[in-house]
């Protein structure tokens, strides 16, 4: 799925007016009946809605959903914020639609004019939409204040109130509204990716609205957010006649003492995203502990007993993972960046392993297409501080283009950053996730991908989602706070792709 700029989608709006072609108030009435039945979903029957239009077309947006709930016979009460002379013309003709259906308004002109409102009340938020380019004020700020103040379950329509569409660094985000759920048209908006406006957004879910496809196939972006929709056309399938020898042979090279546990979670990661066969090579503390847990994984030690001193890769190895508890001993780091002075292989890099490069700063040594799996803690040591989100993203997306690797940036959203400029935000995932050893459940299924001869993009955007997949599902099974990394293993699986 393609995420477009505020000025992309208006002209997304303006295509699909010309050349479906559709009123722009009936393409309104189509996106805010999307809105409708969503909300009609989610929210029961005795609950009240309490919606607050600005007089914009977001203002619009919120006068038909209004008119829709009533249509239904659910308990709506409307009130619009005085902040204009004026309406839209599309907020205008929703007035005088709701008028006609004998549906009454309240106004808030003053900050004395803002209602009180009961707990059991859902706030459907129509305030401002996706234009705004300055921190509001004024009477808009006083109502969005006093509403966030209120515990109750809150709905922005599009974007929320005060929320910048595209980069929000000359922002307030103090004072932009707070929704639990945001039901936004056609395309995410880039500032519900990012951590810190992205948690105004609370859940968003993508609304089609049925903007012209051809629009949308032919209007260039470096921006996606990956969805299984996205994932399933490049799954390969199984055949009959395939062997082990078919799915490749993975090497991982994990494990220092105290954290041969990574070890063994990026090998049986690796054996669940379908690879044919691993070998690890770790330090010879760990050898009776991998063998014991991981039976189907094959075994190399280290001359050294308690950290790795010579990378040991098997003959016919298809694809290498490197890093998870590795730890970063000067033997360690020499022998890395010997293995990287001849290395041809596919290649995954986390965690130590990239450590010790952001010591030495050998990153010449890594060859192109090359996956590293930062988080961002560790991609700080690697390229250097910054001051906002934004700043981050764009200095992720500058690595992988200076150094032609795939910097996979992990995250909520995990933000899959190709050495052609195109950063693939992933769409799956789950707080569950924040647990030791999620990274290293992740550095096996990449690499098993890798060894079944997937390209480095497609592998990194095919493990990422279903590593968060695997994470949902967990976290289904248990609860969000007691998921642990070996319970991500249990759930990956490859069945929810729709070949």
């Amino acid at each position: 799925m393609k995420i477009f700029s505020v000025s992309q989608i208006r002209k997304a709006d303006e295509y699909t007016i010309a050349h479906e072609p559709i009123a722009s108030l009936d393409l309104m009435e189509r996106a805010t009946k999307a809105c409708c039945d969503r909300i009609l979903k989610k929210i029961s029957s005795n609950k009240s809605v309490c919606v607050f239009c600005g007089m914009g077309n977001n203002g619009g947006d919120g006068l038909a959903i209004s008119r829709m709930l009533k249509a239904e016979g659910r308990k709506v009460s409307i009130y619009i914020i005085k902040h204009s002379e004026k309406g839209s013309a599309d907020f205008e003709a929703n007035l005088k639609r709701l008028h006609e259906c004998g549906i009454a308004e309240k106004e808030i002109a003053a900050e004395k004019d803002i209602p009180y409102i009961n707990p059991d009340t859902v706030i459907i938020d129509a305030m401002l939409g996706s234009g705004l380019n300055k921190p509001i004020s004024g009477l808009i700020e006083k109502v969005v204040s006093n509403l966030n103040g209120s515990k109750t379950d809150k709905i922005s329509i599009d974007i929320p109130t005060g929320l910048f569409a595209d980069d929000n660094r000359g922002n307030e985000l103090s004072k932009v509204f707070q929704a639990n759920e945001t039901l936004t048209f056609q395309f995410p908006k880039f500032s519900f990716l990012m951590p810190s406006s992205g948690k105004k957004a609370g859940i968003f879910h993508v609304l089609n609205i049925g903007l012209h496809q051809d629009f949308i196939d032919s209007e260039p972006t470096n921006f996606y957010f990956t969805t299984e929709e996205d994932i399933a056309p490049i799954i390969k399938k199984r055949e009959r006649f395939d062997h082990k020898g078919t799915y490749g042979h993975v090497q991982i090279v994990a494990g220092s003492h105290g954290k041969i546990g990574a070890a063994v979670l990026a090998s049986k990661a690796s054996l669940r995203a379908g690879c044919g066969l691993v070998t690890t090579h770790i330090p010879n503390c760990g050898y009776r502990i991998l063998q014991s847990t991981v039976a189907e994984v094959m075994v190399t030690t280290d001359k050294e007993e308690n950290f790795i001193s010579e990378f040991m890769i098997q003959p016919k190895t298809d694809a290498v993972g490197i890093g998870p508890g590795l730890g970063t001993q000067k033997e360690t780091a020499k022998a890395l960046i010997e293995f990287l002075s001849e290395n041809k292989l596919p290649l995954v890099l986390d965690a130590d392993a990239l450590n010790i490069l952001s010591e030495t700063d050998n990153w010449s040594l890594v060859p192109e297409n090359t996956i590293l799996t930062p988080h961002p803690g560790e991609f700080a040591r690697m390229a250097g501080s910054w001051n906002s989100d934004e700043e981050m993203i764009g200095k992720a997306r500058d690595f992988a283009l200076k150094h032609k690797v795939v910097l996979i940036l992990k995250g909520a959203y995990s933000a899959v950053c190709l050495p052609n400029g195109e950063i693939h935000f992933n769409s799956s995932g789950t707080p569950a996730m924040a647990t030791a050893g999620s990274g290293d459940v992740l550095t096996g299924i990449l690499t098993s991908f890798l060894a079944q001869d997937y390209h480095p993009f497609d592998a990194a955007k095919i493990a990422t989602f279903v590593h968060g997949k695997a994470g949902e599902r967990a976290a289904a099974l248990r609860d969000e706070a007691s998921v642990i990394a070996g319970d991500i293993i249990e759930e990956i699986k490859l069945n929810f792709i729709k070949l």
